[in-house]
């Protein structure tokens, strides 16, 4: 996963958001900044990428059931 972070990075992207169900995080890399690590009640932010998108790292790992 990490040298897939590297290539979309250096490829442009402006974020990779990095999804681990087994530990239930959510790594926010970017270019040029250290990676952050959101869990539980934390809140994944769009910011100026996504608009109006934001929604609790809980939330993504929810059961349905």
């Amino acid at each position: 996963v990490e040298d897939n972070v590297a290539e979309y990075l250096a490829a442009g992207a402006a974020q990779v958001w990095a999804v681990n169900p087994k530990r239930e995080t959510i790594t926010v890399h970017a270019a040029g900044a250290q990676p952050c690590v959101l869990r539980g009640d934390d809140v994944l932010a769009g910011g100026a990428l996504l608009p109006g998108f934001a929604c609790a790292v809980r939330e993504v790992f929810a059961s349905s059931v």
